[in-house]
């Protein structure tokens, strides 16, 4: 290839009009590149070789971004469909930054949804331009609990003023629950189900307060377990979604944290004492069971947990849930001690599509 005519090399500058194109001619059979060049049209082998930095790369061989859907999967993240996406790609969740961008291709970026937010409109931004498209996180029916989680009800003894169960300062003592075999992400077994407890560490949200919020749970079985406790006794109603879009009404209920427990109910577990603004309070606190009964034949996608609210105060009720998962069926005949259930097994609604 060699030039034909009008070429030089200097500083750009602005012209007051177009300059003349340059005159090219192609001695070897090479792809000649059009005047406006498309993504790709150019590769990046030749533009490295060219000294051209990434960035400078990217505008010459990539189009602006465009964001064509914004769909929540079955974790903690959001993936973003489109086009035009680099590895240096820039995210925002309405207005604030989102880190770390997972770049996958040219067409998909996923990123983390972060902890309490409701969403907002998704941006991506690269240097060839900005795209945006909307979600709304409150919405999204395959979040974790995990990504719900707003109270801390866990402290450690050294540091207990952090906590705040019941409006008056008061917690769950790490150290207390440790002696039971209560650690972040131990396994929790009652009635036929095993839970994960959360993996916070002590300090930090571990709870959620039930406020009809919808998180994933997915697979089939015959019960639907949550771990919870209440200030002040509680009994709500929520919704299981299955994945034929067929939805299913239950209630669950619990007793309140701390004290005397009804008659016949077995928490799953009780410390001596808890936290309080002064340190140690040697009243007994507790956490209990509350199940619901499933159509197996059906797959779980997402539970709507009960609205009870999503404050705390003094005198306020709230439902507080560490866990939920599918379980099998309890086995009452097997000795299986009923009374582990708080009250009752929670009542099953008629599924309806």
């Amino acid at each position: 290839m060699r030039r034909k005519d009008n070429y030089r090399v200097g500083t750009m500058n602005s012209f007051p009009c177009a300059p003349a194109p340059v005159g090219v001619e192609d001695l070897g059979g090479n792809k000649l590149i059009a005047q406006n060049p498309q993504a790709g049209d150019i590769s990046n082998t030749i533009l490295a070789a060219a000294g051209l930095r990434p960035a400078f790369r990217d505008l010459t061989t990539r189009n602006a971004p465009k964001v064509a859907l914004v769909s929540p999967t079955c974790t903690d993240d959001i993936l973003i469909s489109g086009s035009g996406f680099t590895d240096r790609a820039r995210v925002t969740l309405g207005g604030q930054p989102v880190e770390p961008v997972t770049f996958i291709s040219s067409n998909y970026l996923s990123v983390k949804l972060p902890r309490g937010s409701s969403g907002g409109a998704v941006t991506v931004t690269t240097w060839a331009g900005t795209s945006a498209a909307d979600v709304d996180a409150n919405a999204t029916p395959c979040r974790s609990l995990s990504t719900t989680f707003s109270n801390v009800g866990i402290t450690s003894d050294s540091n207990s003023r952090v906590g705040n169960v019941d409006g008056f300062g008061y917690s769950y003592s790490a150290e207390a629950l440790a002696v039971r075999g209560i650690t972040p992400g131990a396994p929790v077994r009652a009635h036929g189900v095993t839970f994960t407890w959360p993996t916070a560490s002590p300090g930090s949200p571990s709870n959620t307060l039930a406020a009809g919020q919808t998180v994933g749970v997915y697979g089939s079985s015959s019960t639907l377990g949550f771990l919870l406790t209440s200030t002040y006794p509680t009994s709500g109603s929520g919704t299981v979604n299955y994945t034929d879009g067929s939805t299913q009404e239950y209630t669950i209920g619990s007793p309140n944290w701390a004290g005397d427990l009804p008659p016949g109910v077995f928490p799953v577990i009780t410390t001596p004492y808890r936290n309080g603004p002064n340190g140690r309070d040697d009243r007994p606190v507790h956490i209990f069971y509350a199940g619901v009964q499933l159509d197996a034949s059906k797959t779980v996608k997402s539970v709507r947990l009960p609205n009870i609210g999503s404050e705390i105060g003094p005198d306020v009720p709230a439902m507080h849930i560490f866990a939920v998962a599918l379980g099998g069926s309890p086995n009452l005949a097997q000795g299986q001690d009923r009374r582990t259930v708080v009250g009752r097994v929670g009542r099953t609604g008629r599924a309806r599509s």
